[in-house]
């Protein structure tokens, strides 16, 4: 059976990532010629114009949890981008928490890893994309991407690099320590993250759990 098409107008300049950027619309005279048109499948998503378009709709579709269409976004803005570290970085961040739900959890996850490990080369003071290669390391249920040993190194290098002002790089110090059986360090900075009145709020209820699982000598799994 074929697929049905849908027939979209491409006007060639999008502002913001979505919608047509009114400042180079095409003026409707007499002698403009008809606008070219594509055939997309329902799946498809019309193409952007730049690669910052592809990332700004890739966060879209991650917020609403749809990591394989964010993924493919984010796909496109590193081919046309291949040396933002953020891009890359971002699609680690979705590879992970696609691995949450994902049957092949293993598989994205070392996906996830590689892509931070991207990031990290193109940007060797790169905090976020070190924390987050920290907090897989030090959190996932899978044996075979995790590495407490390596999460500790990592989570120091991001609070480091932070002023050990981030509570949520102090948190991922945390369970990395947690990871590696010294659970005094794990509670010290978990207390330690739970002094800023933000993560507090935001986190207090998560960090509560992992407190009570250290003080059992358990470690945190995501």
């Amino acid at each position: 059976m074929r697929k049905k098409t849908l027939v979209v107008v491409f006007l060639g300049a999008f502002g913001g990532g979505t919608g047509c950027d009114p400042a180079s619309g095409v003026k409707p005279t007499s002698d403009t010629q008809p606008l070219p048109q594509m055939i997309l499948t329902p799946q498809e998503e019309p193409p952007l114009k730049d690669a910052s378009a592809y990332a700004k709709r890739a966060y879209e579709w991650l917020c609403k949890d749809e990591y394989d269409k964010s993924l493919k976004d984010y796909d496109q803005a590193i081919r046309l981008e291949p040396d933002r570290a953020s891009y890359r970085n971002s699609r680690g961040f979705t590879w992970h928490m696609k691995s949450i739900h994902d049957k092949d959890r293993v598989a994205c996850e070392e996906l996830a890893l590689a892509d931070y490990a991207a990031a990290i080369h193109l940007t060797p003071d790169y905090a976020s994309a070190i924390n987050n290669c920290a907090w897989l390391l030090a959190t996932t249920k899978a044996d075979r991407c995790r590495n407490g040993k390596l999460a500790v190194d990592e989570a120091t290098i991001a609070c480091e690099l932070s002023g050990w002002k981030a509570p949520g790089y102090l948190d991922t110090l945390s369970c990395a320590y947690a990871e590696i059986g010294d659970f005094e360090q794990g509670i010290r900075w978990q207390q330690k993250a739970l002094e800023d009145p933000s993560y507090q709020k935001e986190e207090g209820e998560n960090a509560q759990i992992k407190l009570a699982l250290f003080r059992k000598k358990q470690p945190f799994r995501e």
